[in-house]
């Protein structure tokens, strides 16, 4: 039976959760629409022993029936975690760095022998396909992708270690990525709001990670102020003043610690809101359906980017639009 191979990069053994237990789910959908048998492999510490060699070196042995099943599938699927602000190496689900580009594709290489019939691989990456210079603002990743950016995405550096040594055709998307377990579509985020969620993101782990400091000297100004007689009601008022009015004047030693917090705890906060509703609502989309996918091929010593599925908001990006054609970047 012809046959899907989920190479799982996210998670450590049997923790198939949230986007990883989505993506392996829909995958099933269309392999079962197709009468495909899909397999599922923990890659995780696989990969990790291939490159460090620790705890123990990897054998052949261990890559028994991962080589077998690479080599006769219709389609492998490699899920990995991405972000582009982290440049271009593959997470996992906990953020930690398992792997760059070179080091994924020397592994592929290990499972993926060579064979007659071209490999499709199909890389479930948020942002794989997205150059170093991630901005919307900077480059539209809709549009026409200069060939220098192409060239700086994670799914490019993988496919540009194995292109010569394999007959494959990669895929790989340019936002996040969001997989429905029901129906096995594929959801891109929206170019146009990338850029206001991620300031959000980065505002929320701002928060996550400083707010206990930044609420330090808030603590301290409050207990000073309850033991010089002021009341809980009396404190509890400045606060609110300068979260109904950001433009408020700092009045007195306790203002002045309190404005600053404030700004940044909720008034941060909302700017960066109101920004990707803003994004959003041009937009029209916060993700969509056949969007986002780039094509990598290589036949004949030409390489061939295309946008698969072509731009929404631009008529002159159709689906097929060519890139970049020509020698390897």
């Amino acid at each position: 039976m012809p046959g899907y191979v989920i190479l799982n990069f996210e998670d450590p053994i049997g923790n198939y959760s949230g986007a990883l237990q989505a993506s392996i789910s829909g995958i099933g959908v269309k392999g079962n629409v197709k009468g495909h048998q899909v397999q599922t492999f923990d890659c995780v510490e696989l990969i990790r022993r291939y490159i460090t060699g620790q705890p123990t070196p990897i054998t052949a042995q261990d890559l028994t029936a991962l080589d077998a099943a690479c080599a006769s599938a219709d389609k492998i699927y490699v899920v990995i975690h991405g972000d582009p602000r982290r440049g271009t190496v593959g997470l996992t689900t906990d953020m930690r760095q398992l792997c760059t580009a070179a080091q994924l594709a020397v592994f592929l290489l290990r499972i993926i022998p060579v064979r007659p019939v071209q490999y499709t691989i199909s890389m479930i990456m948020c942002y794989g396909a997205r150059s170093a210079t991630w901005q919307h603002a900077l480059v539209d990743h809709q549009g026409k992708i200069p060939a220098q950016e192409l060239a700086t995405s994670f799914a490019y550096k993988v496919f540009k270690e194995i292109c010569t040594l394999r007959n494959v055709r990669l895929t790989a998307r340019t936002g996040r990525v969001n997989h429905n377990a029901q129906s096995g579509v594929v959801y891109v985020e929206e170019d146009l709001a990338i850029d206001e969620y991620i300031a959000m993101d980065d505002y929320n782990k701002d928060i996550i990670a400083n707010r206990a400091q930044r609420e330090a000297p808030v603590d301290a100004a409050k207990t000073q102020f309850l033991l010089n007689g002021g009341n809980l009601q009396q404190w509890t008022a400045m606060v609110d003043r300068h979260r109904l009015n950001p433009n408020a004047p700092a009045v007195g030693p306790q203002e002045a610690v309190i404005k600053p917090y404030v700004a940044w705890l909720y008034h941060g906060k909302q700017a960066t809101v109101d920004a990707y509703d803003a994004a959003w609502g041009q937009a029209g989309n916060m993700e969509r359906a056949k969007y986002g996918k780039l094509v990598y091929t290589y036949t004949g010593g030409k390489l061939k980017v295309e946008n698969k599925y072509g731009n929404p908001h631009e008529k002159k990006i159709k689906a097929g639009y060519v890139l970049y054609s020509g020698p390897l970047l």
